[in-house]
C-alpha cells in the first residue's frame, strides 16, 4: 500500500497515563521504550507483525491517532489543504528520529503524517 499507516498513538486523559500503560502491558504483553523527554512511551520492539506506536497523556483527553508515512511531508500537507483538509500541527523535527505533523480530514478526524526520510541527528 502506498503511503501506508505505519504508526499509532493512544492518548490518555490527564493523570491516567501510568494506568493506561499498565493496562496494555498486562492485557496484551506490550513493552515500552521511553521517549527522549519521558512523556512519551514507544510500544514494542519491532519483532513480529503489526505497526509501532506510542502512548502519552493528552492534555485534551483521550485520543487515538493513526500516522501515514509519506516521502514529502510538506508536499502532502499542501495536498491535504488543497483537498479540503486543514493542518493542525505544522511539521516538527525530532533529530535522528522523525519529522511529524498532524492534519484534520473533512470528516473531522485528526491524522498524523510522518516523513519517510529520517532527519540527521544533531551533533553535540
Amino acid at each position: 500500500m502506498k503511503n501506508a499507516v505505519t504508526w499509532f498513538e493512544l492518548g490518555a486523559a490527564p493523570g491516567t497515563g501510568p494506568a493506561m500503560k499498565e493496562f496494555y502491558a498486562q492485557t496484551f504483553g506490550w513493552t515500552y521504550n521511553e521517549g527522549p523527554d519521558g512523556d512519551y512511551s514507544m510500544v514494542g520492539d519491532s519483532e513480529g507483525p503489526g505497526i509501532g506506536g506510542g502512548l502519552f497523556e493528552d492534555p485534551e483527553g483521550p485520543s487515538q491517532i493513526v500516522c501515514i508515512e509519506v516521502d514529502d511531508i510538506h508536499g502532502f500537507l499542501a495536498q491535504v489543504m488543497a483537498n479540503g483538509g486543514t493542518v493542525v500541527q505544522e511539521p516538527i523535527v525530532i533529530p535522528g528520529m522523525v519529522v511529524y505533523g498532524k492534519f484534520r480530514d473533512p470528516g473531522g478526524n485528526v491524522v498524523g503524517i510522518v516523513d519517510s526520510n529520517i532527519p540527521d541527528a544533531e551533533s553535540e
